[in-house]
């Protein structure tokens, strides 16, 4: 086979053994959550910056969240990147299980589906899973596309350390939350994060702008309102 004057195998059993090779190694999964956890502290800069405009008294300045919304679709992809690997290196699956493709239990972005086929070898607190519930959300269509593919991804659900609520909500706590859960899924891996990290991103205490949140267009009904 050639092209672009590159010449590749026509075996078809070495394209297998390279799919494999790669979807079914912990390392590589890990290598991608290193990629994408960079990615991340280049878009943390203007993440803060937009918190700080949220939870500013000027009412003149409107920050943009895109910068947010992306931030968080990249964790959650993250984060994905990194359950898998551990999967994989509990051994809960085999190569056997990729002979025909991604197996269908990882072939999700559902965090807190992967999260609990971990189950003793993964500890998250109430505030880690349900971050990782809102995190899917970004994954699956609120941090690219502007509606789920069924109405019922816009409706609220209930979470387990704070009130029912819109998943897509964004909170300024979640780049400390992010970074925390980081740092323990790594731990837990047996790993620390990638040393080419820049320090101090996160500011040691915390900050007023971390009280912010947002639920998107979605308003709660007051009590006694509906049907009125």
């Amino acid at each position: 086979m050639q092209h672009l004057g590159i010449y590749f195998p026509d075996d078809p059993e070495y394209w297998n053994e390279q799919y494999v090779s790669a979807i079914s190694s912990p390392e590589e999964w890990l290598k991608s959550a290193d990629d994408l956890l960079g990615t991340l502290d280049v878009l943390l800069p203007q993440v803060l910056d937009t918190f700080r405009g949220l939870a500013s008294p000027d009412s003149s300045r409107v920050p943009q969240l895109h910068a947010v919304r992306t931030y968080l679709m990249l964790a959650a992809f993250m984060f994905e990147n990194l359950l898998k690997a551990r999967i994989l290196a509990h051994g809960h699956l085999s190569d056997h299980d990729f002979s025909q493709g991604l197996p269908r239990n990882l072939n999700t972005h559902n965090l807190l589906k992967l999260a609990d086929m971990l189950q003793n070898h993964l500890t998250l607190t109430d505030e880690g899973r349900d971050l990782l519930v809102r995190l899917s959300e970004y994954a699956y269509w609120a941090g690219r596309y502007p509606a789920p593919t069924s109405v019922e991804g816009i409706k609220p659900v209930q979470f387990t350390s704070w009130a029912s609520g819109i998943s897509r909500t964004i909170r300024g706590t979640d780049p400390r939350n992010i970074e925390l859960l980081a740092v323990e899924l790594y731990r837990q891996a047996g790993r620390t994060l990638p040393v080419t990290r820049p320090t101090s991103l996160m500011p040691e205490k915390p900050q007023h702008w971390e009280s912010v949140v947002l639920s998107g267009p979605v308003k709660p009904t007051p009590v006694g309102a509906a049907g009125a």
